[in-house]
C-alpha cells in the first residue's frame, strides 16, 4: 500500500530520499494524504482529514501545528530537532568570515571593473580598501551552546579564534560535543569585554529577549560585530533557521542583479526583517493566509484567469526594460514592499533621487502598459 505526503513547504531531497518511492508517493497536492511534511508553514487553523496519520516538522519548533487538536484526532506530530544547526552554523561562520574580510563589497567593486582596459592596475591600487581582518587570533563569545552555538563554537576553535562560551542551561550531551578549548563562562559580563565578535543562538523568551540592552552593550570592545538578527525578530529558533535559509536562498536566485545594490548586506538584513514580519503576521489570528488572498473567486473564467496571468507577463517585461536604478527603485518599492528608508540604504540614493526615480518608473510602466494593451484591441478588433 502506498502512502500519500503532501509537502507544504520546501523539503530538502536529502529527507526526502529516506522515503522509499514504492511506499510514499509525495507531492505538493495530494488529495487527503496520509502525511504532512511541514516547515513554517501555519497549520494552527488547518482542517485535516480524517485518514491524515503523522504531521512531521522539518525543525525543531511545532508552534505552527495545533498540538491539541492534532492529539484529539489521533495525528502522531514529530520534529526533527537540530536537523537545520549544521546548516545554520555553516551560515554564521560564512557570514562572520565575509564580514570580517569585506568579501561582499570586494566582488561588487571588481564587478564594476569589467571591461575597464587598466583592470590590473585599477585592482593593485584599489584592494587595500578591502583587506579586512582576518579572524584568526580574534575573540568570539557564544552565547547559547545548544545544537548551533557548540558547532560555531567548535568550527571556530578550528579556525584559530579564541572562544568563550556562555550558556548557564547547557544540557550534558552539547557539553559533551563542545571542544575542550572553549572557555565556559560563568557570567556574561565576564565574557563581553573579551570579544571582538559575539553571536546569539538562544531561543527568544521573556528570560533572554533583554540578553544583549544598553547595559551589556556599553560592557562590550568599540567596533564589536554583534551576529543576531533573525532571532530577535522571530519567537523560535526554528523559524529563525527557516529565515536565514529564506534569505539565502532569495539571495542565491538574485546572484546576477546584486550588482545593483550597493550594499549587499543591507539588501541581506532588510530580507531578513521582512520575512520575519511576514512569519509573524502568519500566525496571528487575524491574518488571512496567502492561499486564501490569492485564491481566484468564484467567479473567475479561465479566460479571465489567463488574462490576467498575460497582463502580470505583460508588467514584468516592461519593469525589466526600464533603466538599472528605476528597476531597482520600483520592485522593491512596490513589489517587495521596503520602505523608502531601507531604498535608501541599500541604493545609496537619498529619498528625494528615489522618489523622482519612482514617480518616472511609474508613469512609464503605465504608458507603456496602456499602449500596449490598446494595440492589442485594434489588432483584436481588425
Amino acid at each position: 500500500m502506498t502512502r500519500k505526503i503532501k509537502t507544504l513547504n520546501a523539503i530538502s531531497p536529502v529527507g526526502l530520499a529516506k522515503l522509499p518511492k514504492n511506499q510514499f508517493d509525495v507531492t505538493v497536492d495530494a488529495d487527503a494524504p496520509d502525511g504532512i511534511l511541514v516547515r513554517s508553514a501555519d497549520l494552527l487553523n488547518t482542517t485535516f482529514n480524517d485518514n491524515l496519520l503523522a504531521i512531521a516538522r522539518a525543525g525543531a519548533g511545532v508552534n505552527n501545528i495545533p498540538l491539541d487538536r492534532c492529539s484529539e484526532q489521533g495525528i502522531v506530530v514529530f520534529n526533527t530537532p537540530g536537523a537545520n544547526a549544521n546548516a545554520v552554523a555553516e551560515l554564521v561562520i560564512g557570514m562572520l568570515i565575509a564580514g570580517s574580510r569585506n568579501v561582499a563589497a570586494a566582488a561588487q567593486w571588481c564587478q564594476g571593473l569589467a571591461g575597464d582596459p587598466a583592470m590590473a592596475k585599477s585592482v593593485e591600487k584599489g584592494k587595500k580598501q578591502f583587506v579586512g581582518n582576518e579572524i584568526k587570533g580574534k575573540t568570539l563569545g557564544v552565547i547559547g551552546l545548544g545544537a548551533i552555538g557548540s558547532r560555531v563554537a567548535n568550527c571556530a576553535i578550528e579556525l584559530g579564534m579564541e572562544v568563550y562560551g556562555y550558556d548557564p542551561y547547557i544540557s550534558i550531551d552539547a557539553a559533551w560535543n563542545l571542544s575542550s578549548q572553549v572557555r565556559h563562562c560563568v557570567n556574561l559580563n565576564d565574557m563581553l569585554p573579551l570579544c571582538d565578535y559575539i553571536t546569539i543562538h538562544v531561543p527568544y523568551l521573556p528570560t533572554t529577549k533583554d540578553t544583549i540592552n544598553t547595559q551589556t552593550l556599553a560592557l562590550c570592545k568599540d567596533g564589536v560585530k554583534l551576529l543576531n538578527y533573525a532571532r530577535r525578530m522571530t519567537d523560535d529558533p526554528s523559524d529563525a533557521e527557516d529565515a536565514v535559509q529564506e534569505v539565502m536562498l532569495k539571495l542565491w536566485n538574485l546572484r546576477q542583479k546584486l550588482d545593483e545594490y550597493r550594499s549587499i548586506e543591507a539588501v541581506a538584513m532588510t530580507m531578513t526583517h521582512h520575512l520575519c514580519m511576514d512569519m509573524w503576521r502568519a500566525k496571528r489570528p487575524d491574518t488571512l493566509s496567502l492561499d486564501r488572498v490569492q485564491a481566484p473567486t468564484p467567479s473567475a473564467t479561465p479566460e479571465r484567469l489567463l488574462e490576467e496571468k498575460d497582463e502580470f507577463r505583460l508588467m514584468r517585461e516592461i519593469i525589466d526594460s526600464l533603466p538599472t536604478l528605476q528597476r531597482t527603485i520600483i520592485r522593491m518599492k512596490d513589489i517587495e514592499e521596503y520602505e523608502t528608508e531601507e531604498i535608501a540604504e541599500i541604493t545609496g540614493c537619498n529619498a528625494e533621487a528615489i522618489r523622482s526615480n519612482l514617480s518616472r518608473a511609474r508613469k512609464k510602466v503605465r504608458e507603456v502598459y496602456l499602449q500596449t494593451i490598446q494595440e492589442r484591441k485594434r489588432r483584436n478588433k481588425a
